[in-house]
C-alpha cells in the first residue's frame, strides 16, 4: 500500500461508516426516497475535535442522523464531540469533579452498541450529581458554545 493510500485509508473507513449509518437510519425512519437522510452525508464530516476520538465518530454519526430526521437543528456539538473535548482536554490537566459527572453523563447517553474502553458503573454518578451537577451544566454550556458548528446547518 502506498503513501497516499495510507493516508487516504481512516478517511475512507469514515466514509464507509458514515454511508452503512444513513442506510441503517433511513431504514429505521422509512425514508425510501431521496430525502433528508439520504442527503445528510455533508453533515456527517468529523469536526475537528473528533478528529484525535475515531472511536466516537459512529456515536456523533448516529446523533446527528437522528437529529436530521427529528428536523432539528445539526448545529449545536453532539454529545460525541463533547465528551471528545473532555477527553483531550484530559491529557493536559486531571479533569474536575464536575467534568467527570458531565462525562460520565456524555458515557450514558452514548447509543447502544457504541462502546469505550470506560466504566462509569464505578462512579456514584447520582452522587456526583446532587453535588457537581449544577457545574457539570455550565460546562456542558461552555463546551457547546466552544463546539457549536455554525457550517453544519441542514438545508
Amino acid at each position: 500500500m502506498g503513501a497516499l493510500a495510507r493516508q487516504a485509508a481512516p478517511a475512507a473507513e469514515g466514509w464507509e461508516l458514515a454511508e452503512e449509518e444513513i442506510s441503517a437510519a433511513r431504514e429505521r425512519h422509512g425514508e425510501t426516497e431521496r430525502g433528508p437522510l439520504w442527503n445528510a452525508f455533508l453533515l456527517l464530516q468529523p469536526s475537528d475535535v473528533l478528529e484525535s476520538a475515531p472511536l466516537l465518530y459512529r456515536a456523533h454519526v448516529r446523533e446527528l442522523l437522528e437529529r436530521v430526521a427529528a428536523r432539528e437543528d445539526t448545529r449545536p456539538a453532539t454529545s460525541a464531540e463533547l465528551l471528545a473535548a473532555l477527553s483531550a482536554g484530559s491529557v493536559q490537566v486531571p479533569l474536575s469533579p464536575s467534568a467527570v459527572c458531565l462525562a460520565a453523563r456524555l458515557v450514558a447517553r452514548l447509543p447502544p452498541g457504541d462502546t469505550l474502553p470506560v466504566d462509569v458503573e464505578v462512579l456514584d454518578i447520582e452522587g456526583y450529581e446532587r453535588l457537581f451537577g449544577a457545574e457539570a451544566d455550565e460546562h456542558a454550556r461552555q463546551l457547546g458554545v466552544m463546539l457549536h458548528q455554525d457550517w453544519r446547518a441542514q438545508s
